[in-house]
């Protein structure tokens, strides 16, 4: 049975800097497995999300000059007056960044 409040972030640092696997996380903390992998892929999904999100929207407005986009990397350039798109973009990329440090990190 569950716990009624997961620490997650005590799991998510347990698992970065100990030798644990997914299984012995859910065993000690009475959750599942997919529990545990649904946790370590949050900020993975919102900044794809993002970064899709953006070269999708600029695409669409044929601003798209370049989009590089590949496991753990994303190069994307516009053209035109498209600075609010990145603006927006960036503004929920420096918040994840801000909330899990160890996964997200902003370029230039």
């Amino acid at each position: 049975m569950a716990k009624r409040c997961t620490p997650w972030e005590e799991v998510r640092a347990r698992y970065e800097t100990e030798d644990c696997t997914y299984r012995q996380l859910a065993e000690e903390y009475g959750v599942s497995i997919q529990s545990i992998w649904t946790h370590a892929q949050k900020e993975c999904a919102a900044v794809s999300a993002l970064v899709y999100a953006l070269a999708g929207v600029l695409q669409e407005k044929g601003q798209l000059a370049r989009g590089d986009i590949r496991e753990g990397y994303a190069d994307i350039a516009g053209a035109g007056d498209c600075a609010r798109e990145f603006a927006l973009v960036r503004c929920g990329l420096e918040m994840l960044a801000g909330q899990y440090p160890e996964s997200v990190e902003i370029g230039s």
